[in-house]
């Protein structure tokens, strides 16, 4: 009995070891799989619909580029999650009067599920006129095949104002 014991282990831990490998080499195929400038250009198809969204007022075809769980991050407020937090963050920028945005992706990485986009922002007012200029993170998910924000924090590149010192 102890004489079949050392073979039988040996096979098991042998066929163990196979599948293992075998889930590996999908792993790279599936990694393979991912074509950076396909997503780029997915991306900057999206970015435009974004910009024009905005310029056009249209806050459905906005919040439409989200995923349904989205967070997104803007300066000086608490998170904004949901698709109903983007839509009132819509309102807000829209009675800000932002009639602009200018989004340049500077890298993307990721995998075919998903991408991190990294970039930079200028906000613009009704002429052009630059109110903002910032850098960003989008966090890209597929999402019934197609690509959508999952998450998107940006942040301004402009000072805040000097603070008065305090009277004593």
């Amino acid at each position: 009995m102890k004489q079949l014991f050392i073979p039988i282990a040996c096979t098991f831990a042998g066929i163990i070891l196979l599948a293992a490998c075998k889930n590996n080499t999908e792993v790279v195929k599936e990694v393979a799989a991912f074509n950076a400038d396909s997503a780029k250009a997915t991306i900057a198809a999206n970015n435009k619909a974004y910009s024009e969204a905005i310029a056009k007022g249209d806050s459905t075809s906005f919040v439409n580029l989200y995923t349904d769980d989205l967070c997104l991050y803007a300066p000086n407020t608490p998170e904004i999650c949901g698709k109903a937090g983007v839509g009132k963050f819509f309102g807000m920028i829209k009675q800000m009067g932002v009639k602009g945005l200018v989004l340049k992706t500077t890298e993307v990485f990721g995998n075919k599920d998903v991408i991190t986009e990294i970039g930079t922002y200028d906000m613009q007012i009704v002429g052009g006129k630059s109110v903002d200029k910032g850098k960003y993170v989008v966090v890209w998910k597929q999402v019934n095949g197609e690509l959508k924000m999952h998450r998107d924090i940006f942040n301004s590149d402009v000072p805040l104002p000097a603070i008065a010192p305090m009277a004593k």
